[in-house]
Parts: C-alpha cells; sequence; structure tokens
C-alpha cells in the first residue's frame, strides 16, 4: 500500500474514532466516514451526515542536495454532507476541532497536519437540499528514498 493510501486511511480512522455530532434532540447523529465515493450526492439511507476523504494532490520536493530526503505535501480534500444545515455546521466544526488537536502528531510518518481553507458547496436545486462543505487540508511527511 503507498504513503499516499495510507494518509487518507489514517485521516479517516482518525475523523471516525473522534467524531462525536449531537442531534437537536440530544441524541448522538449518526455520521458515516469513508473515502470518496462516485455517488457521493446520495446520502445513504439511516445517516444523519456523512464525510469523504480523497487525496487531491501530492508534490514532492528535495530536502538534501542528494534527493535522498524528500518532504512529501500533501493536499487532502474533506467534504462534509448532510439534509441539514444545522448538522452539516456541527461536523465542520468537528473536523476544524479534531484537526486542531491533533495538528502536530495526526499518525504515524505524517508530520503536521491543517485546515488550509472551505468552501461551502449547498446544492438547493434538489430536494432534499444536500449541504455541502469541502475543507482542504495541508499535510506533510519526510520520506527517506535511499538513495
Amino acid at each position: 500500500m503507498s504513503v499516499n493510501a495510507d494518509l487518507v486511511e489514517a485521516i479517516i480512522e482518525l475523523l471516525r474514532a473522534n467524531m462525536h455530532v449531537v442531534r437537536e434532540d440530544g441524541s448522538l447523529a449518526n455520521i458515516q466516514v469513508s473515502r470518496e465515493w462516485l455517488s457521493q450526492e446520495a446520502l445513504p439511507s439511516g445517516v444523519d451526515g456523512q464525510v469523504t476523504v480523497g487525496l487531491a494532490e501530492c508534490t514532492s520536493t528535495k530536502v538534501e542536495l542528494s534527493g535522498r530526503l524528500r518532504r512529501q505535501v500533501y493536499t487532502i480534500r474533506v467534504n462534509v454532507w448532510s439534509h441539514e444545515n444545522g448538522t452539516r455546521n456541527k461536523m465542520v466544526e468537528e473536523v476544524n476541532r479534531i484537526v486542531g488537536q491533533n495538528r502536530n502528531a495526526p499518525a504515524e510518518g505524517i508530520a503536521y497536519l491543517d485546515v488550509a481553507g472551505f468552501r461551502n458547496l449547498d446544492r438547493i436545486d434538489v430536494k432534499p437540499f444536500i449541504y455541502r462543505t469541502e475543507l482542504v487540508l495541508k499535510s506533510w511527511s519526510f520520506v527517506d528514498m535511499g538513495v
């Protein structure tokens, strides 16, 4: 398995283990965390919201002149989906909280993780409405290429 796939899985596990969203009635919301998939706009039945994680880009730069040690910079897309605006907002707050609390040691082999930006991509032309926020995360790690 590649480093890129491990990074996405590590972020999925980090979010899955730490995400706790409370509904208006005081009960815990059922939030599904998974990889990006083809039919993202069809929320699975029985869930209050969905978080999808996918790798958008990976760049590699030399740290040493020989090229043996390289810094990998990752851009990760985290999409938050819900049919309720309030639930979506709470989910976005949770992603921000989880990333903030685990910024310096998010997973083994990952040096840093932070939210670089976000944008709302709501679909109000369909019924029921689909409230979506795309967060852009930046991460990096150092890789010994063994050259």
